[in-house]
C-alpha cells in the first residue's frame, strides 16, 4: 500500500494576503472531503506572503511556504531587467517544489490565485506536466491572469457570473473572516464595549496609508461625526496603528488599533460599518458578514478593478464607493456628507444590511476545491 497522499495541490500566489487567504480558504474547504491532502504555497518573498502563512496549519500540517524571487510585470527598464533577470530561477525554484510535493503524492495539481508570483510558478507547472487550476479574484482579469489562463485547464472567476471562457463560482471567504457570534460577543472578544456602535477600518492585508492619515485628520478635526462610536482600526502595520491610536486617544474616541488581526471574523461581527478598500477578499467578506460599508478603491490601478469587484453590492444598496483622492484633507472635505449621513443614520444603515442579506449566497472555497480534485482525477 502506498503511504502517498492521493492528491497534493500546489497553490501559486502572492505579493499580498490578497492572493494567500482565499489559498488557505479552498485549502480549508479542500480539508472537508479530503483531509490527506496536501499542500504547498509557493509565494513571493515579501514580508506580506510570510506574514500571512506565519503559524498557519493546512490540512492538519504547519504550512508549508517556497518563496521565489518572482518581480512584477514592468516596461520601465528598471522593473523590466528585474523580471528578466528574476523569471529563470523562479521558474527553477517552483519546479523543485512540485517535484518534491510529486514525489510525495499519487496526483499533484496546481492552483494560481494570481498575482505576479503566478506568471513564473505557472510555467513551471506546465514544465513538470502539473495541471494547472486558475481562479481569478477580481472582477476585471489581470495581466497575470490572463498570462496564466493560456496554461490553465480550468479557468474560474471568484464572482457569481464570468466572461466567455470562465466559470462563476461565487466568492470565497474562509471560516477564519466570519464573524464566530453575535455583535456583542465579537466585541466582548476583542476588549471592546458590547453595547457600542463599532466602525472597521481597514485597508487590506497591507493596510492603506490615504485611509489612515483620511482617518487620523477625521478624528483630530470631525471627531464629532464619532460621537456615539467606538473604532477596529487595522492599519496594516505597526507604526500605522501607533498613529492611528494617537490621534483617537486625544479626540476621546474609544479604539481598537491594531497592525493586523487574524482571525478577522471577529472584527467584522463587532461591526455596525466599515470603512475600506475594495479588494476582492474585503468585498467578500462585506457580503458574506453583511456589514455595510464606504468603499474608497486602491487610487493607483490602472483598470480600477476594485470598484468593478463591488459593483455587485453597489448596485444592490448594500455599500457605497467613493474615490480616494489621496491627500487627507481633499478627501475628508469630499467624504464628510457622506460619512455623516450614513454614521448618523442607522435607519439606512440597516436597509444597507438587509439589501447585502438579500443578495444570493455562493460558496466559491468549496467550488474551487470541488475543481481541483475534478482536474487531479483526470490526470
Amino acid at each position: 500500500m502506498s503511504d502517498k497522499a492521493p492528491i497534493g495541490v500546489a497553490f501559486l500566489g502572492g505579493g499580498s494576503g490578497g492572493h494567500i487567504y482565499p489559498a488557505l480558504a479552498i485549502a480549508h474547504a479542500l480539508e472537508a472531503t479530503h483531509p490527506d491532502a496536501r499542500a504547498i504555497f509557493i509565494t513571493g518573498d515579501r514580508a506580506a506572503d510570510e506574514h500571512a502563512l506565519a503559524d498557519k496549519t493546512v490540512l492538519g500540517r504547519p504550512a508549508v511556504r517556497v518563496p521565489i524571487g518572482a518581480r512584477p510585470l514592468s516596461l520601465k527598464p528598471v522593473g523590466l531587467i528585474r523580471l528578466l533577470t528574476s523569471w529563470g530561477k523562479a521558474v527553477r525554484d517552483s519546479r523543485v517544489a512540485m517535484q518534491s510535493l510529486k514525489s510525495q503524492c499519487d496526483r499533484v495539481v496546481a492552483l494560481s490565485t494570481g498575482g505576479y508570483v503566478s506568471a513564473p510558478a505557472a510555467n513551471a507547472a506546465r514544465a513538470e506536466r502539473v495541471p494547472l487550476v486558475l481562479v481569478s479574484l477580481d472582477a476585471r482579469i489581470g495581466k497575470a491572469n490572463r498570462f496564466v489562463a493560456r496554461r490553465a485547464q480550468r479557468r474560474l472567476i471568484a464572482q457569481n457570473e464570468g466572461p466567455d471562457g470562465w466559470e462563476g463560482i461565487g466568492p470565497i471567504v474562509g471560516p477564519h473572516a466570519i464573524a464566530p457570534a453575535s455583535k456583542a460577543e465579537c466585541r466582548q472578544l476583542l476588549g471592546l464595549d458590547p453595547n457600542l456602535q463599532t466602525l472597521l477600518v481597514m485597508g487590506g492585508s497591507q493596510g492603506a496609508t490615504s485611509i489612515n492619515a483620511l482617518m487620523a485628520l477625521l478624528a483630530q478635526t470631525r471627531g464629532d461625526l464619532l460621537r456615539g462610536w467606538q473604532v477596529v482600526h487595522l492599519a496594516g502595520d505597526v507604526h500605522g496603528a501607533e498613529l492611528a491610536q494617537a490621534a483617537y486617544q486625544p479626540a476621546g474616541i474609544p479604539a481598537l488599533t491594531l497592525d493586523r488581526l487574524w482571525p478577522i471574523g471577529p472584527a467584522w461581527g463587532a461591526a455596525d460599518l466599515a470603512i475600506c478598500r475594495g479588494g476582492a477578499g474585503t468585498v467578500a467578506e462585506i457580503h458574506a458578514n453583511t456589514v455595510p460599508a464606504i468603499i474608497l478603491p486602491y487610487p493607483y490601478h490602472k483598470d480600477a478593478h476594485q470598484a468593478v469587484n463591488a459593483q455587485h453590492l453597489v448596485r444592490a444598496g448594500g455599500v457605497e464607493v467613493a474615490f480616494d483622492q489621496i491627500e487627507p484633507r481633499a478627501n475628508l472635505q469630499s467624504l464628510v456628507p457622506l460619512l455623516s449621513g450614513v454614521l448618523g443614520d442607522a435607519t439606512k444603515r440597516s436597509a444597507m444590511a438587509e439589501a447585502l442579506r438579500a443578495l444570493p449566497r455562493r460558496d466559491g472555497s468549496a467550488a474551487c476545491a470541488q475543481a481541483l480534485v475534478e482536474v487531479a482525477r483526470a490526470v
